[in-house]
C-alpha cells in the first residue's frame, strides 16, 4: 500500500494565514493532476470558481504536494518522479512563469512540501530516503539549490510547523510515528525535540491548529480515524486523553480552519467536519458529499469558501463555510479539472505596486528664514487596490515645520499601503537667519583690498557672513564692481553686476562664501571696487588693481 502512496498523491493540508483580501489583487487555485500539467482557476464572486482559458498550464506530473509563499507570489510543486520541486512566479493576472532555476533536487520520491510561516524556508518530506530537505528561499521567492537535509523516521510523508514557526512535525507512514523538531529561525534548520511519538496505524496527513495548540494527523486506514495530540510548552506532543476520534474510509488530507477541522475521506466519497473544544479535542460533525476519491483541500484567503480535489473524478469540489464552519455545496457544486487531480492550493498574490507621496511643502532644496511660519503640506495615494494604510511625516499634514535655528535640514513622509508596500520621499530645505541678523565679519583668503591680479583672470573673492545663511544673502543685483580712482578709492555704490560661471557659494568646511569672479583683460592699468550688498542694504567693497603682468598680490599701498 505504501508503494502505491508514494506514486499517487499527499494532501495539501497547509491553510496559510493571509492579510486582509483587499491587499491582494485577486485569488486564484492550482490543482495538481496525473499529467504533466496545472489546472487554474480564479475565484469569483461568491467564491464559485472560474476555469481559466485555456485550463491547464504546463505542470509536473504526479505532483504529491504544493504549497504558496505566504505573499502568495510564488508557486512550489512537487514533482515525485523526478525528484525535485518546481517552482513558479505568480503574476497579478494569475499566470505562471517558471524561475531560475525553474527546479530544484530533492531526495528520493519527495511526498508533502510545507512553507515556514515568515516564507524564508521550505521543507520537503522524502519518502524513500527518510529524510526531510530544507530549502533556504530568495527574496524573489525562489529556492536556494542543494538543499541541506535531516533524518526523519520511516517513510515520512507530510510536515507542518506551528504557527510560530518554531516547532516541525513530520508524518512516518512506514514507521508509524512522528517526528517532531525545533526550527532555528536563522537558518531554518531542525533539531530532533526527542524520540518520535508513536502514532499507530499509517499516519499521514498532518495539520496544526490556528492557535498552535493541537496537532491532528489521518491514518490511512478501512475504517480510519483521526489521532489527537497536545502541544506543551516545548512544542512536545503528547497523546490527548482521548486519542482518536473516527473518519471516514481512508482518510486522506487534513486541514484545521478557524473555524474547524476537516478531512477527506478518500474511499466513501465524504468530506468529515469536526468541532474543537477548549482543550483542541475534536467531535465529529455531519459528513458532506465530494467529487470520487477526495484527496487534498484549500481555503480560500477569506476563509469562506473551502475546494476540494476530487482524484478519481477529475474535479474540483466547492464549498459554503458558514459561520460555525459548516459545509454547504455551491451552485455548481464542482468544475472540471485535468485528470486525477491531486494536490490544491489557494493563492492571493501580495499587490506590488507601491503608494505615491505628493511632498509639497517643504520643497526639495527650499529656504526659509528663521522663524519664518511654514507648515507642511503633502499627500498620499494608493491606486494598487490594497487602499491606503498610513501617510506619515516629520511632522503632521498642516503642522508647523522647525524654522527656529539655521542650518540645512531634511523632512520625509512615508506611505505605506494594505499589502506592507513602502514609498518615503525625503526633501532637503535650509533655514537661514534672518537679514537683520547677518553680520558681515570680512574678506578672507589671498584677495584682500589692494591685491594686485591679472586683468582677464578669474578672481575668488572670499568673505565670511560668520556661517551659513543661504545662497540668497546679497541683495538684488551683488556683487558687483565698479571702476575707480586707484589713489582715492572713496565709498562707490552701484555699478555693474559682477561676472561668475558658478555664483554664490559656499565652504562648509571653511565656513565661507566665495565668489569667483570672471575679470576683463580691457581693465588692465585700472582699480575697480568690487561690491557686496547684503540684502540688509550695507556694502562692503574690495578694491583691487589690475595689471597685464603675472598673477600675484600684493597689500595696497595708499599714497600722499
Amino acid at each position: 500500500m505504501l508503494a502505491r502512496l508514494a506514486r499517487m498523491a499527499a494532501v495539501a493540508g497547509l491553510a496559510f494565514a493571509f492579510a486582509a483580501p483587499s491587499a491582494y489583487a485577486a485569488t486564484f487555485v492550482y490543482a495538481t493532476s496525473s499529467n504533466p500539467t496545472l489546472a487554474r482557476y480564479a475565484i469569483g464572486d461568491g467564491g464559485l470558481l472560474n476555469p481559466f482559458v485555456p485550463l491547464t498550464a504546463p505542470g509536473v506530473a504526479t505532483s504529491t504536494g504544493i504549497a504558496a509563499s505566504p505573499n502568495g507570489r510564488t508557486l512550489y510543486v512537487v514533482d515525485q518522479p523526478t525528484n525535485d520541486v518546481s517552482q513558479y512566479a505568480i503574476a497579478d493576472d494569475g499566470t505562471l512563469t517558471p524561475k531560475s532555476p525553474a527546479t530544484v533536487a530533492t531526495g528520493t520520491t519527495p511526498f508533502g512540501i510545507a512553507v515556514a510561516p515568515d516564507g524564508r524556508h521550505v521543507y520537503v518530506a522524502n519518502q524513500d530516503d527518510d529524510s526531510i530537505s530544507i530549502f533556504a528561499v530568495a527574496a524573489d521567492g525562489a529556492l536556494t539549490p542543494g538543499a541541506t537535509a535531516v533524518s526523519a523516521g520511516s517513510g515520512p510523508v507530510q510536515i507542518a510547523l506551528t504557527p510560530d514557526g518554531t516547532s516541525a512535525y513530520v508524518t512516518n507512514a512506514a514507521g508509524g510515528t512522528i517526528s517532531q523538531y525545533d526550527v532555528n529561525p536563522a537558518d531554518g534548520s531542525l533539531t530532533s525535540k526527542s524520540d518520535p511519538v508513536a502514532a499507530p496505524g499509517v499516519p499521514f496527513a498532518i495539520a496544526v491548529s490556528r492557535d498552535g495548540r493541537s496537532v491532528y494527523v489521518t491514518s490511512r486506514q478501512s475504517p480510519g480515524f483521526v489521532r489527537e495530540y497536545a502541544v506543551g510548552a516545548g512544542g512536545e506532543l503528547t497523546p490527548m486523553a482521548a486519542d482518536t476520534v473516527p473518519a471516514g474510509t481512508r482518510p486522506a488530507g487534513i486541514l484545521a480552519t478557524a473555524t474547524g477541522v476537516y478531512v477527506t475521506n478518500f474511499a466513501d466519497d465524504t468530506l468529515t467536519r469536526y468541532t474543537a473544544g477548549a482543550d483542541g479535542a475534536l467531535t465529529a460533525k455531519a459528513d458532506v458529499s465530494t467529487p470520487h476519491n477526495p484527496f487534498g483541500m484549500a481555503l480560500a484567503p477569506d476563509g469562506h469558501s473551502l475546494y476540494v480535489a476530487g482524484f478519481g473524478a477529475g474535479r474540483l469540489g466547492q464549498y459554503d463555510i458558514a459561520a460555525d464552519g459548516s459545509l454547504t455545496a455551491k451552485a455548481p457544486a464542482d468544475v472540471a479539472a485535468d485528470t486525477r487531480p491531486l494536490a490544491i492550493a489557494a493563492v492571493q498574490p501580495l499587490e506590488q505596486q507601491a503608494p505615491s507621496v505628493d511632498l509639497r511643502t517643504p520643497a526639495d532644496g527650499a529656504q526659509f528664514e528663521q522663524g519664518a511660519e511654514v507648515a507642511a503640506d503633502y499627500s498620499c495615494a494608493d491606486d494598487g487596490g490594497s487602499g491606503l494604510a498610513s501617510c506619515t511625516g516629520d511632522v503632521a499634514e498642516g503642522a508647523p515645520l522647525d524654522t527656529s535655528t539655521p542650518g540645512s535640514f531634511s523632512f520625509t513622509v512615508v506611505a505605506r499601503d494594505g499589502a506592507g508596500n513602502e514609498t518615503v520621499v525625503t526633501h532637503g530645505y535650509n533655514v537661514v537667519a534672518k537679514a537683520s541678523e547677518i553680520t558681515f565679519e570680512g574678506f578672507v583668503g589671498p584677495i584682500q583690498n589692494g591685491s594686485v591680479v591679472r586683468a582677464g583672470s578669474v578672481v575668488p573673492i572670499a568673505f565670511s557672513l560668520g556661517g551659513f545663511h543661504g545662497l540668497d544673502v546679497l541683495a538684488d543685483g551683488s556683487p558687483g564692481s565698479v571702476k575707480v580712482d586707484c589713489r582715492h578709492p572713496g565709498n562707490p555704490t552701484g555699478g555693474r553686476p559682477a561676472r561668475s560661471e558658478d555664483g554664490l557659494q559656499f565652504d562648509e568646511e571653511t565656513g565661507t562664501y566665495t565668489f569667483a569672479w570672471q575679470t576683463h583683460s580691457s581693465w588692465t592699468g585700472t582699480c575697480r571696487a568690487f561690491l557686496v550688498t547684503l540684502r540688509d542694504g550695507s556694502v562692503q567693497r574690495l578694491v583691487v588693481s589690475f595689471r597685464s603682468t603675472c598673477w600675484y598680490w600684493r597689500p595696497w599701498r595708499h599714497h600722499s
